[in-house]
């Protein structure tokens, strides 16, 4: 699997969860190495966008560079 393919699977899975803002989350993919960054509303959407991702056939590994923005939360 091409990273190209690896980072559509991805944006597709996390796009799926409804407990995730996904138009929030901005994906890299280099060597089937995943780094995730952008916003998080809080600590377990934060950790539930990695854990999804890590799932997925392909990942060697994610780094997680999201921040926690709570303000986000009130705004939904």
């Amino acid at each position: 699997m091409t990273n190209r393919e690896l980072k559509e699977e991805i944006v597709s899975a996390l796009d799926w969860e409804p407990s995730i803002d996904a138009g929030e989350i901005a994906v890299a993919v280099d060597d089937n190495v995943v780094t995730l960054s952008g916003k998080a509303r809080n600590a377990a959407e934060k950790d539930l966008a990695a854990k999804l991702v890590t799932d997925i056939n392909g990942v060697k590994s994610v780094v997680n560079n999201m921040t926690i923005d709570e303000s986000m939360s009130k705004n939904n």
